[in-house]
């Protein structure tokens, strides 16, 4: 096993690690508080408890899409409007591409390629630019989403008794409970609009990235 294979990318970063330590410090594990002087053993134990809470943040966030996915693709809400129009010139793009590939490539007709997951694949494959803007907001929109249920995870601890309330970040309210069912409803509006500007997002650069490579100027 060779050290790279340890290596987090950016959406690991933001959607496992950072919630993981947030849930952390919620549920005031017992044990010495982390300083300077503390040994890497303590360290890395903490760095694994936070990627294991976050892991758990993370798969309980996703339950999120299930009903915000259909919103999202909805035509009749406002803030889907250009992101459709996007979608269909990407569709168009994609069509073209996939028609100069015949007859090297024959697709089954009867399983038509999601415009998302094929633009999200094509730039991954063919243009690093895209990617690394994408990559981005995937990230903070992961880490809204993963702080979600971090919040909740927290408010439920608080409500059994497993959180002292006078601690982080509860020193300034009367009511913890409260204060993080606020913060957990402001994760999942931020979440929201984050994965309406992914979408956007997309289908911009896949219609920039079409215009490019007929331009002449993409990459050979």
């Amino acid at each position: 096993m060779k050290p790279q294979d340890f290596l987090i990318g950016i959406r690991d970063f933001f959607a496992v690690l950072v919630p993981g330590a947030v849930l952390l410090m919620l549920l005031q594990l017992p044990g010495e508080p982390l300083t300077s002087n503390s040994g890497t053993l303590a360290i890395v134990g903490l760095a694994i408890a936070a990627y294991l809470l976050g892991s758990v943040a993370d798969r309980l966030g996703s339950l999120l899409d299930l009903p915000l996915d259909p919103i999202v693709r909805a035509e009749w809400v406002p803030l889907t409007k250009k992101a459709h129009a996007r979608q269909r010139e990407a569709e168009k793009c994609q069509q073209q591409l996939i028609d100069g590939c015949k007859p090297c490539v024959e697709l089954d007709a009867d399983v038509p390629l999601s415009p998302r997951m094929f633009w999200w694949d094509h730039l991954r494959l063919s243009c690093p630019a895209a990617i690394q803007e994408l990559d981005r907001i995937e990230g903070t929109q992961k880490l809204f989403r993963s702080l979600t249920a971090a919040f909740l995870l927290g408010a439920m601890a608080t409500n059994f008794g497993y959180v002292q309330a006078s601690g982080w970040p509860f020193a300034a309210s009367q009511r913890p409970i409260t204060a993080l069912l606020l913060l957990a409803c402001l994760s999942a509006i931020l979440y929201a609009i984050g994965r309406f500007a992914f979408r956007a997002a997309l289908f911009r650069l896949a219609v920039a990235y079409c215009i490019q490579q007929r331009s002449g100027r993409g990459d050979r």
